[in-house]
């Protein structure tokens, strides 16, 4: 293979700091002997039955992870629903009672300390 050592290793050229770096290259598939020294082994329909199976397989494993996260994503609306009602039922609690605060402050700004109020 061109640029690669005996051994199959890449040679570092770079110099500087990667100049003692060992870079290891990506295997590649490694065969059987059986089947490296058989070509036509392996029937190819029996390979695609196997990757259509593994391909129904994982489409069925994605199907379910699918409905998992949009029942997740169902209570998380019903949650954020229960939070805004229990939010705007406090929001009017407190417009009330600010309400009221500020109706008995107006009434005893008026009066004098000697009013009997």
């Amino acid at each position: 293979m061109p640029g690669t050592d005996a051994d199959g290793s890449i040679p570092n050229d770079a110099g500087g700091e990667a100049a003692g770096s060992n870079v290891i290259p990506f295997p590649g598939r490694i065969r059987p002997v059986a089947e490296a020294s058989a070509p036509g082994v392996e029937d190819a329909a029996a390979r695609l039955d196997r990757a259509l199976l593994a391909l129904t397989q994982a489409l069925a494993k994605q199907q379910g992870a699918v409905r998992a996260w949009r029942q997740g994503l169902g209570n998380l609306a019903g949650s954020m629903g229960s939070l805004a009602d229990g939010l705007c039922a406090l929001d009017a609690e407190l417009q009330a009672a600010s309400a009221k605060l500020k109706t008995n402050m107006d009434g005893r700004s008026g009066s004098s300390p000697g009013d009997g109020r």
